[in-house]
């Protein structure tokens, strides 16, 4: 009978254990489980000229959530990125407002193959200050050579394109020289627009994109097109991305017909 009893016992302790052996090892299998990392956010780095700054904070709202994304936006002077990417900033995806930085970037081979592609257009205006108006409606070349305008501002040309377009419509309108000890550079278009926008510049030159935030200031008279190279937006993925997919993704979608509202909304034109 003990004999029984025992064996009984024995048993009961060796299901007990092969029991408890299964479990563990089910817990130590469910870490594998591919789908553990579904719900992480994919981060996705964008440079982009500052002048495209309202229109992406806007899609980004509507973008992260739809898409389990973490867009992170680095703005400013399109010349100033492009040297970022140069030293090795991070970056997945980019948008200048000039063609010449990004020939630079792929003459290096940092852009990855077939991802470039011409995605907004924007027109250039001159912008003065509140005390200027009436002034609206005169060509620009006759506005900038009164005797009342003494401070001019621009974006530095080396590293915002605004800068380097007004530079083109100023010399091809005979009046570079004349105005040259007028201006005061700025480090982007925005900053040129605070200048006019608080009085401290009687005029500058913004694009009309970035016309749509001016405060008191108002917009002058615009520059002529065949003053300056076509302001064109590229578009390009970097060849080392981290995160190649999600940013071709973005890129897809900043194409879209829904992206192109949001633009437009902001004073941009696709590019055709």
């Amino acid at each position: 009978m003990r004999s029984l009893r025992k064996a009984a016992a024995i048993m009961i302790l060796c299901f007990s254990i092969i029991f408890l052996a299964g479990c563990g090892q089910q817990k130590e299998e469910q870490p594998a489980d591919p789908s553990a990392k579904s719900d992480e956010k994919q981060t996705v780095n964008v440079f982009a000229a500052v002048s495209l700054t309202d229109a992406l904070e806007e899609i980004k709202t509507n973008y992260d959530q739809a898409n389990n994304t973490n867009l992170v936006f680095n703005l400013g002077g399109s010349g100033t990125l492009r040297q970022q990417i140069e030293e090795g900033a991070e970056c997945d995806l980019f948008i200048f407002a000039a063609k010449n930085h990004v020939d630079t970037l792929e003459k290096a081979g940092q852009l990855a193959e077939g991802t470039r592609t011409d995605l907004l257009t924007n027109s250039l205006v001159l912008i003065g200050k509140a005390e200027l108006q009436g002034q609206e409606g005169k060509e620009a070349k006759d506005i900038l050579t009164q005797e009342a305008i003494q401070s001019i501002a621009l974006g530095e040309p080396e590293t915002v394109p605004a800068g380097q377009y007004a530079e083109q419509s100023l010399e091809k309108l005979g009046v570079l020289e004349n105005v040259r000890s007028k201006i005061n550079y700025a480090k982007d278009v925005r900053q040129v627009l605070d200048y006019v926008d608080t009085g401290n510049s009687d005029v500058g030159a913004v694009y009309k994109s970035d016309s749509l935030k001016l405060k008191t200031g108002k917009v002058l008279a615009v520059f002529p097109e065949d003053t300056h190279d076509k302001i064109v937006y590229p578009m390009a993925l970097i060849k080392d991305s981290k995160n190649q997919e999600a940013a071709k993704k973005f890129a897809e979608y900043l194409k879209s017909e829904e992206a192109k509202t949001v633009f437009e909304k902001h004073g941009f034109n696709a590019a055709k």
